[in-house]
């Protein structure tokens, strides 16, 4: 064993050695690969729409450009949630208009759109549809972000 002891310390300073090197660290992606941005500001994610008026909404996006941008509207019904497809918008320079009349916000067999307001009351939470906008990247990843529509009179 005295012949050996050698050995046995240069294993242990090999592994000493080797054990205080830095470890990479697996690169983990949490920016979007592109930003969506509602009427030319980032910190927009809410509005209110007029009853007989379009809902109108400009979608910048910058960064990585969709090969197709869609709009959802989800909202209650009781205590149900409900989707509808409101539009598929093609994107041109980065940029994308949603134009439609609040009524394309809801499914017709829900009821219509009554709009926040009196004479018939009704609330603004049952007036609040929360618009998803999807936009779908080149390799098939998904970017989203919400913006809340309340439809008003």
């Amino acid at each position: 064993m005295k012949k050996h002891w050698h050995y046995f310390f240069f294993l242990f300073l090999a592994f000493i050695t080797l054990s205080s090197c830095e470890k990479e660290e697996p690169d983990l992606e949490d920016a979007p690969r592109t930003n969506i941005i509602f009427n030319d500001n980032i910190d927009l994610g809410a509005a209110d729409f007029r009853l007989n008026t379009p809902v109108t909404l400009k979608i910048t996006l910058q960064g990585e450009q969709p090969t197709s941008l869609k709009v959802v509207s989800r909202y209650l019904v009781g205590s149900t949630v409900r989707l509808v497809d409101v539009a598929t918008l093609p994107v041109s320079n980065g940029t994308a208009t949603l134009n439609v009349p609040a009524s394309a916000l809801r499914n017709t067999a829900d009821g219509p759109v009554v709009g926040a307001g009196t004479n018939p009351n009704s609330s603004r939470s049952a007036n609040t549809y929360t618009l998803l906008v999807q936009a779908t990247l080149a390799d098939g990843r998904v970017e989203q972000r919400t913006f809340t529509a309340v439809v008003v009179r």
